[in-house]
């Protein structure tokens, strides 16, 4: 059983009527009622891994209306998440006493403790959309270039070893769409 108790707010401003700026915050406390039987023992009580405990975004819109009906959008935004606990623990890292057979788990608990993550990430575009339905757009994500780990886990066939899969780097690119 686990439960999450929470609190989000979610608002858009449109101070002049070419801008909207947005908010939006998450406060989450998880934790684990009743857990007894996990992959690590007993873990009723404690909180459960990649669940921040603060999200936040903070935007804004411009768009630019001109003469011959085409317009200009601009787009920014940055994403915060609070530090978190990447996995609750390593299976491969628990340690079995050869002649009782019990298992030690604190270890792969204790290990799995240094793989934290905490997101600070930006991205923009700029679009020029055209009355005729033509959109042209150039973006950025991860502006900042804000490097974590999103998960981790025992390395297939490679004792004692880990690995992981990253977020994506500071990315470039274009789009070209057509509404109609």
């Amino acid at each position: 059983k686990q439960s999450v108790w929470g609190v989000e707010f979610e608002s858009q401003f449109k101070p002049v009527r070419p801008l909207t700026l947005g908010l939006s915050m998450t406060f989450l406390n998880p934790k684990y009622d009743d857990f007894g039987n996990s992959a690590f023992g007993l873990l009723t009580g404690t909180r459960p891994s990649d669940i921040p405990g603060f999200s936040g975004t903070v935007s804004a819109d411009y768009t630019h209306d001109m003469a011959n009906d085409d317009r200009i959008l601009f787009h920014v935004d940055f994403h915060h998440e609070s530090k978190v606990q990447v996995i609750e623990g390593l299976p491969a890292f628990a340690v079995t006493n050869p002649t009782t057979g019990v298992v030690n788990f604190q270890p792969a608990l204790d290990i799995a403790k240094q793989f934290t993550r905490e997101v600070n990430e930006m991205n923009a575009s700029l679009t020029y959309a055209m009355s005729n339905g033509l959109e042209l757009t150039v973006w950025a994500r991860n502006l900042t270039n804000d490097r974590y780990i999103n998960t981790i886990f025992d390395s297939p066939a490679q004792a004692g070893s880990v690995s992981a899969y990253t977020n994506q780097p500071r990315t470039w690119g274009g789009s070209v769409r057509f509404r109609f």
